[in-house]
C-alpha cells in the first residue's frame, strides 16, 4: 500500500473523528459525566449524538482504513468494539432510570475515549513516519503536471473474475486518453499504473492535474445523482401505500424514471460542459467524434459508480509551477474533500438499496466496447 493512500486514510480519520467534533464530544462527556447524574435528558441527548456520529463512521470506509493504519502497530481500531451498538442498546432501554442509565454509560464512554486517544497517538506516529516520503512525492509523480489517482474496484463480479477485471482495465486504459483529449489538446502520454493494492483492488495511476480535477468533478456529479435517485427510491416505498389513484401512480413512475435517467444524463452534461469550456480556451481541441467520445466516457463512469466502485484523487503535484497550476492545485484540494464525502454517501446509500434497484442500475451499465476505433 503506497504512502499517498495511507495519507488519505489519515485525512479521513481527521475528518470523521477530529473535525466533526466526535473526539471533543467524547472527551467532554467523559469529564462532565459525574455532573450529569441528575440531568438524564441532557445525558441521553449527548450520548445519542455520539451514537449518531459513530453510525456514520461505521457506514464509511474508516473501519477498513484503520485496520491498514493501526494493525501493523498492534493497536486496536476503536471501531472494532462497535460502541455505536453498545450506546444504542442503552438508549433503547426506556425502562432504565436516571441513575441506572448514568451508571451504565460510564464504562463505554470511558473506554471509547481511551481507544480514540490510542488511535490518535498511533496515527500520529504513522503520520510522522510518512511525512518525509510524502515530501518526496516525485518518486511516484515524476511529472510536475501529474496528479495521482485511485480507481477503486469493490464489485466482486469484476474483481473476482480475471476476464472481467482485464476488460475493465482495458476500457479505462483506452478511455482515459480519450477523456484527456476532450479537456486538453495535444497527445496524452500512455497512462502509467503505479501500483495495484490489496483488498478492494485500487488501481493507482498518474494523470495530468487539469484532466484529473475535471474527471474528479465528473465522478462527484455521478455520485450525487446516484445518491439522489436511491434516496428517492427509498422514500417511495413509504409513500406507495398512500397512493390511491392511477394518476398519482403514473406521476410517481414518471418521476422515478426521470431520476433514473438523470444519473447518466448528469454525467454527460458535466463532460459536455467541460469540453465546451476547454474548446473556448484551446482552439486545438477538435469537435470530431466528440458526442461519441463523451457518451463512451459517461457510460464508463456510470458503470463504475453504480457497481459500488470508487474514485479518489490521492495526491496533487507540488505548487512550484505557474499561477494556473497553483490555482488548479487549490481547486483540487477542495475537490478531494468533496469527493471523499460524496462517494461515501453514495456507497452507503447503494449498500442499503434494495436488490431490485441495484439490479436495475447494473442492467443499464453497457460499458463501451474496447475496440481500437477512434
Amino acid at each position: 500500500m503506497n504512502f499517498h493512500t495511507l495519507n488519505r486514510f489519515i485525512k479521513n480519520f481527521d475528518r470523521l473523528v477530529v473535525e466533526t467534533g466526535l473526539k471533543r464530544d467524547v472527551d467532554e462527556l467523559h469529564s462532565s459525566h459525574p455532573n450529569l447524574q441528575n440531568d438524564t435528558v441532557t445525558l441521553r441527548s449527548r450520548v445519542s449524538s455520539i451514537r449518531d456520529q459513530l453510525d456514520v463512521i461505521h457506514s464509511s470506509d474508516l473501519p477498513r482504513e484503520l485496520e491498514a493504519l493501526l494493525r501493523p502497530k498492534n493497536i486496536k481500531p476503536f471501531t472494532d468494539s462497535n460502541y455505536n451498538e453498545q450506546l444504542d442498546q442503552l438508549l433503547s432501554q426506556s425502562d432504565l432510570g436516571g441513575n441506572e442509565f448514568h451508571s451504565a454509560v460510564a464504562g463505554p464512554i470511558k473506554q471509547l475515549k481511551q481507544d480514540i486517544h490510542r488511535n490518535v497517538n498511533g496515527i500520529l506516529a504513522v503520520s510522522e513516519f510518512l511525512t518525509p516520503y510524502l515530501e518526496q512525492s516525485e518518486e511516484l509523480s515524476p511529472e510536475n503536471s501529474d496528479a495521482i489517482l485511485s480507481l477503486i474496484f469493490r464489485d466482486s463480479k469484476t474483481t473476482g473474475n480475471l476476464k472481467s477485471f482485464s476488460k475493465s482495465l482495458t476500457s479505462w486504459s483506452k478511455h482515459l486518453p480519450i477523456y484527456h483529449q476532450l479537456i486538453k489538446s495535444g497527445s496524452p502520454y500512455e497512462v502509467q499504473i503505479i501500483q495495484v493494492q490489496n483488498g478492494s483492488i485500487d488501481l493507482v495511476i498518474n494523470l495530468d492535474i487539469e484532466v484529473a480535477i475535471s474527471l474528479g468533478e465528473v465522478f462527484e456529479a455521478a455520485f450525487r445523482a446516484l445518491t439522489g435517485y436511491l434516496i428517492y427510491k427509498a422514500s417511495q416505498e413509504g409513500v406507495a401505500a398512500y397512493i390511491a389513484t392511477k394518476e398519482l401512480e403514473r406521476i410517481e413512475e414518471k418521476k422515478e424514471e426521470l431520476l433514473f435517467k438523470q444519473i447518466r444524463a448528469v454525467v454527460v452534461k458535466e463532460i459536455n460542459a467541460q469540453f465546451e469550456a476547454a474548446k473556448a480556451k484551446d482552439k486545438d481541441i477538435h469537435d470530431e467524434g466528440s458526442k461519441r467520445r463523451i457518451k463512451e466516457i459517461a457510460d464508463l463512469v456510470y458503470s463504475h459508480v453504480v457497481k459500488g466502485n470508487d474514485f479518489r484523487i490521492l495526491a496533487l503535484p507540488g505548487q512550484e509551477a505557474d499561477e494556473d497550476e497553483v490555482d488548479d492545485s487549490s481547486e483540487g484540494d477542495d475537490l478531494i474533500s468533496r469527493l471523499t464525502e460524496t462517494s461515501e454517501i453514495a456507497h452507503r446509500t447503494l449498500m442499503n438499496a434494495s436488490p431490485k434497484d441495484v439490479l436495475r442500475l447494473e442492467s443499464e451499465c453497457g460499458e463501451p466496447e474496447n475496440s481500437n476505433e477512434e
